[in-house]
């Protein structure tokens, strides 16, 4: 797990690859808290597609706004 910055926020951030029955999966989970709330944020594609979209779902992290 490494720290990660949200937004201004403290945070921190997994990457890892799993098989859930035939197929494999690489995930990343973003995790931040606010007073005492913690969010995860999640991204999940096949390892073969996974870099496609991963700049819309850092995009989508950096914007995240805990109101």
């Amino acid at each position: 797990m490494d720290a990660k910055t949200v937004n201004g926020m403290n945070g921190y951030e997994i990457v890892y690859t799993f098989s859930q029955g035939t197929m494999d999966v690489k995930k990343k989970q973003v995790l931040t808290e606010k007073n005492r709330i913690g969010f995860t944020l999640t991204y999940a594609a096949s390892p073969e597609t996974y870099e496609t979209y991963i700049s819309a779902f850092e995009q989508s992290v950096n914007s995240f706004t805990i109101v």
